[in-house]
């Protein structure tokens, strides 16, 4: 009996231990939860933290609702802060843009075109720059840019465009179409000419920061600066890749979501694998990818990494590759990766922190892969994942 009652004694003690310890670990992700309010606001019931082309693709693409072509979707669920790229890239793109290789246009193809600049001359006497795909004598536009009394260079964005003309293979007299509009009175406009007139013939391929740009030009006086899209191909099958942003590994009130920054990617054949890219926290983590687990004291100090040392925050560059390894089991659609973490307040309570349910606080957001991280200690902009209106260079 006295064997019995020390055993039970012990097995509540645990149990309490165990209490506690959950208790402490609530206590700290509701902190965290305080300062992130103080910070962005409350959170809508309704948001989810997955801001990556194949969430919108799943839950707020149009196709067809506001443009009559069914082969074209709108991507307008990505969030403010992925295309921080713009004011990155623009220096690139005007050093890149002139010299950059001309490719022959390929009217059959599917592809993600996130408009990102345009570089209006200032003779330029038009309004509007209108994208078309036309197929049996007829024409679908489904982009348009208003260009204003602006002059110089612009910024886009804001939006995303995946578009699929493959299975138009059959149709007859198919092109792609650039073409300019002027402004004839107070609602009304006419088009230069004829939209055949300004068939997609060629256009310009180049890489900044890691990302591909397309450039275009309107006619074939124009400049292939006339309106530039940054390109995600999904032609003849797109990998399934997502990027984790995750906080809070130490301090509660520092947002800047690049305590780790890991890409993950599920090829055709459904292999599966993943790349740290930045590891800004400085304490021991593990983090678990579907049935995959990765810690940064085991795996990582086999690679030469210190725990306490932050890699590629302070001045990141975009490609690197920290650590790759494959993994198992992860499902894009439901983002089950959890990182788990030793307390720096609480000795000994252990962290766990889930992909946050829709209306949560976010430990960790999802992107596509060409979204940059914060750098170490700035924080994401107050209104990042709010939508915007267009800004202007």
């Amino acid at each position: 009996m006295l064997v019995a009652s020390v055993a039970f004694v012990s097995c509540s003690k645990t149990d309490v231990f165990e209490e506690n310890q959950k208790y402490v670990a609530e206590q700290e992700k509701s902190e965290y939860r305080t300062n992130y309010v103080k910070m962005y606001g409350e959170v809508s019931p309704n948001q989810s933290w997955d801001f990556s082309t194949i969430a919108a693709a799943q839950t707020s693409t149009r196709a067809g609702e506001a443009f009559s072509c069914n082969y074209v979707s709108i991507i307008d669920d990505i969030a403010n802060f992925a295309f921080r790229f713009l004011d990155d890239d623009l220096d690139g793109v005007k050093s890149k843009i002139n010299n950059a290789e001309v490719k022959e246009w390929n009217p059959y193809l599917a592809v993600e075109l996130y408009p990102a600049y345009s570089y209006v001359a200032s003779n330029n006497p038009y309004a509007y720059y209108k994208l078309a795909v036309c197929y049996n004598g007829q024409e679908d536009t489904f982009y348009e840019q208003g260009l204003g009394l602006f002059r110089g260079w612009r910024t886009l964005g804001r939006l995303g465009l995946s578009v699929s003309s493959k299975s138009l293979t059959t149709a007859s007299n198919v092109y792609w179409s650039l073409y300019p509009t002027q402004i004839t009175g107070l609602f009304s406009e006419k088009i230069v000419g004829k939209i055949e007139d300004y068939k997609i013939d060629s256009y310009k391929e180049f890489t900044v920061n890691g990302k591909t740009y397309w450039g275009f030009r309107v006619g074939p006086n124009g400049s292939y600066s006339d309106l530039i899209f940054m390109v995600q191909s999904i032609d003849p099958v797109k990998p399934v890749a997502k990027r984790y942003f995750i906080e809070d590994l130490g301090s509660k009130k520092d947002f800047d979501f690049n305590d780790i920054v890991v890409d993950v990617y599920q090829a055709v054949n459904g292999s599966q694998k993943a790349i740290i890219r930045a590891m800004g926290g400085t304490i021991d983590f593990t983090l678990k990818i579907g049935d995959t687990e990765w810690t940064k004291s085991v795996q990582g100090a086999a690679a030469g990494y210190q725990v306490e040392t932050m890699y590629n925050t302070e001045n990141p560059q975009w490609d690197d590759n920290l650590a790759e390894f494959p993994v198992s089991g992860w499902d894009p659609s439901t983002n089950n990766i959890t990182v788990t973490a030793n307390s720096v307040v609480n000795d000994g309570v252990i962290l766990s922190i889930p992909f946050p349910r829709v209306g949560d606080v976010p430990m960790i957001l999802a992107f596509d892969t060409w979204v940059d991280w914060m750098k170490e200690k700035v924080s994401l902009p107050k209104d990042w994942w709010t939508p915007a209106t267009e800004t202007e260079e």
